[in-house]
């Protein structure tokens, strides 16, 4: 007699059950945070591509309701409101933002478990352009650097930097 069966043990069995369901863990685990990091680098930029729209609104004199907007254009951010920013027309040409006016153009809200962590120059920052070049002001100053930093949901962080001369730029992931 010919004792010639083939097949696999329960234990050969197991083993690689258990191999395959491991590996798939791992792929994942690492797809979820590949997610997150992609919505992070995402949302940082669409921040700086809205710091750019508002640069370019000063470079060609854009109005705002139907007024003159030589004030220039800006964007606000503040840690109290973590969560949205603001593209805004100086219309009283004092270089903030002045929420009691009717400045603001768009608030625009950040994608869920995303937020403004920290600003490299306290609480609030104001970036306006001014026509026509144009001139950079960083908190009414036109020598000093922002750095804003978003925070995602795990934790991780990105930098979205704007340097005097108007420059904008995304770091990595951090």
């Amino acid at each position: 007699m010919k004792n010639d069966i083939r097949g696999f043990t329960l234990i050969e069995l197991l083993v690689s059950v258990f191999v395959i369901a491991l590996i798939s863990g791992i792929v994942l685990a690492n797809l979820r945070s590949g997610g997150n990091n992609s919505q992070l680098k995402t949302a940082a930029q669409k921040v700086a591509s809205d710091i750019r729209l508002a640069q370019n609104y000063s470079l060609s004199y854009k109005d705002f309701n139907g007024a003159d907007s030589n004030g220039g254009w800006g964007v606000y951010f503040n840690t109290g409101a973590s969560s949205r920013y603001v593209i805004f027309a100086d219309q009283n040409k004092n270089k903030l933002y002045n929420s009691s006016t009717s400045e603001g153009y768009a608030t625009i809200n950040l994608p869920d478990n995303i937020s403004i962590d920290s600003l490299s120059l306290g609480t609030r920052v104001d970036i306006v352009f001014l026509p026509p070049d144009p001139i950079t002001f960083i908190n009414s100053s036109n020598s000093t650097p922002v750095e804003i930093v978003l925070m995602g949901q795990g934790g991780q962080r990105i930098k979205v930097s704007v340097n005097p001369w108007g420059l904008v730029s995304v770091g990595s992931i951090y």
